[in-house]
């Protein structure tokens, strides 16, 4: 299933690059990526051709360490925490007890007039260390020059919310 979707989105891309318009933008919100959540910032490039858009991102997310990790925060009676070592038992650096997930993805899908605003319907796939087939929604609304967008976006151990914030870059091709 994995390979049909990377290969689906990756043949659909191409169809929004003759007459296209660009887009480029950034992102903030949180994932949970398998026993994995955390904070998420995320920079993106989208082409877009009458209903169809093709886009890709690069993403970065940190917070805590996993259940199972090494490293752990220790909750104490007090209210405090400390980061401790699995291992042997001793005290750690916080920085210790945070991980961070490095990811790209790659997205299609259809674009849907809602008013001046769209709907955005796709899938995609999430490369990575975690890497994974997703589905994602998205509202987005004019702002300024540009664009903002809640996106939300699922599959088999993803769960991501995003505030997008996008503006046109370029000219139209072709």
């Amino acid at each position: 299933m994995r390979t049909l979707t990377l290969v689906a989105v990756l043949l659909l891309m191409p169809l929004a690059v003759r007459g296209q318009q660009a887009a480029a933008g950034v992102g903030i919100g949180g994932s949970k990526l398998g026993d994995f959540a955390g904070f998420t910032v995320t920079g993106f490039f989208e082409a877009s051709r009458s209903i169809l858009f093709g886009s890709a991102s690069a993403e970065l997310s940190w917070g805590p360490t996993s259940d199972d990790a090494r490293f752990y925060r220790d909750e104490f009676d007090n209210g405090q925490s400390r980061c401790r070592d699995r291992e042997t038992g001793r005290f750690a650096n916080d920085s210790e007890c945070m991980e961070t997930d490095y990811g790209g993805s790659v997205e299609a899908g259809l674009t849907l007039p809602a008013g001046e605003s769209r709907i955005l319907l796709g899938g995609g796939y999430r490369l990575g260390e975690r890497a994974m087939p997703f589905g994602s929604a998205s509202f987005r609304s004019p702002l300024g020059g540009g664009w903002i967008a809640l996106r939300v976006a699922a599959g088999e151990g993803l769960l991501q919310g995003l505030v997008l914030f996008g503006f046109p870059v370029g000219q139209r091709v072709g």
